[in-house]
């Protein structure tokens, strides 16, 4: 029989195996963590930038509008019910009607809202009042055009609204007054 001595270094190549690979497996941990921060920041551009095109669309939508006289002022407070947006192909998938609402009067004061819904893959609206009111002496009438968009949130229908909540909703509001 022959004797053969103990090796004393047998298993270091197999730990030396595992500190490599759990060194390999912490920094892929690490990137992974980096890009999904990435990836929510790069998210959270794209709402946001979602939301500021609805709003300037919402805002040149109410312009355009009070420019072709439909928000109009009259002593007896009767208003047309509706508005044509400029670019019903762009901006209103349903109808290129919008139903105008009529919030409660202020003295000296008159106030329409109304709904717009982009057209892409998200559902990015925009919520628009328009508020007319007379200037103090009665020199003219001062047109505020306010428009809050929003990257998702859109409810269809007949009468469709902006208003549908979730928790990934981003606002972002314009405001302009001449």
């Amino acid at each position: 029989m022959k004797y053969t001595p103990l090796q004393k270094n047998k298993g270091y190549t197999l730990l030396f195996a595992v500190l490599v690979s759990s060194l390999v497996l912490a920094i892929g941990i690490s990137i992974l963590f980096i890009n999904k921060k990435e990836l929510l920041l790069t998210i959270g551009a794209r709402d946001s930038a979602a939301a500021f095109y609805a709003a300037d669309a919402g805002l040149e939508c109410g312009i355009y509008a009070d420019d072709k006289r439909v928000f109009e002022w009259k002593e007896d407070n009767t208003t047309k019910l509706s508005a044509e947006c400029p670019f019903p192909a762009i901006v209103w998938r349903e109808k290129p009607t919008l139903p105008i609402e009529e919030l409660p009067v202020e003295p000296n004061v008159v106030t329409f809202k109304f709904h717009i819904k982009l057209h892409n893959d998200y559902n990015s609206c925009a919520e628009v009042i328009v508020r007319k009111s007379q200037r103090s002496g009665g020199n003219g009438i001062r047109t505020s055009v306010e428009s809050r968009g929003y990257n998702t949130g859109w409810q269809g229908g007949a009468n469709g609204s902006c208003n549908l909540a979730s928790p990934k909703r981003v606002e972002r509001a314009i405001r302009y007054s001449f």
